[in-house]
């Protein structure tokens, strides 16, 4: 009989809450998670087929790359661009460290970019769900299923390589309780400490271009 209206960290909200902590009897890292299996249940069309490309393309032995570049036109920071070759060469360098087959899953919002520059550095096995790449928030013309696949696949692949700074990539693990989630830092061109902080809670470490992270961080 209780409404809460909050933002992104309404998970942190609950369990620092002295009102509800002791009536909640899951992890807090598991809410997305229950959240998904409960909730927000996609439709068996959705879920079908993201099972079928998951056993076309070997998914679960892949590695997802989650790369968010800014690059819609809603998006754009001209005060404080995000320096996408260096950020991608991040991507690169963490992917190169992991053991994997070749196979590459990409979530984008600038696929022809991010694929060119994949394929300069001899990464050329990269698969993607088809259909057009839109903003669940900013587009005037959604796409809502590739949207949600793109979302869904993050979690079902061997190792997820995220954008520290897309809440896409962080609910896309959180969905699945992701056991290989790598983080990577971005690049701005203007890059300050006061920005690094702004992607993550206080008592989070940084980053430093990429590392393995924890479902906690996510939240």
């Amino acid at each position: 009989n209780i409404v809460i209206k909050t933002g992104s960290n309404f998970s942190r909200f609950l369990y620092k809450n002295k009102n509800f902590k002791h009536k909640i009897n899951i992890p807090e890292t598991d809410v997305i998670y229950h959240l998904f299996k409960n909730i927000l249940i996609p439709k068996s069309k959705y879920l079908n087929r993201l099972n079928k490309f998951i056993n076309k393309y070997d998914v679960h032995n892949s590695v997802c790359m989650q790369i968010r570049t800014f690059q819609f036109k809603e998006f754009l920071d001209l005060k404080n661009p995000l320096n996408v070759s260096k950020t991608i060469e991040r991507f690169i360098n963490c992917f190169k460290s992991l053991k994997h087959n070749n196979k590459i899953v990409l979530t984008t919002d600038n696929y022809e970019m991010v694929k060119n520059l994949l394929e300069k550095n001899n990464i050329k096995d990269i698969i993607f769900i088809d259909g057009k790449i839109t903003h669940s928030r900013k587009s005037e013309k959604v796409d809502n299923e590739k949207t949600l696949l793109d979302m869904l696949i993050i979690g079902e692949c061997k190792h997820a390589i995220i954008s520290y700074w897309s809440n896409f990539g962080r609910i896309g693990c959180l969905r699945t309780r992701h056991k290989s989630v790598w983080l990577v830092e971005p690049d701005f061109k203007k890059h300050t400490q006061e920005l690094k902080k702004q992607f993550r809670d206080k008592n989070d470490p940084l980053v430093n271009n990429f590392r393995q992270g924890g479902l906690s961080e996510l939240l």
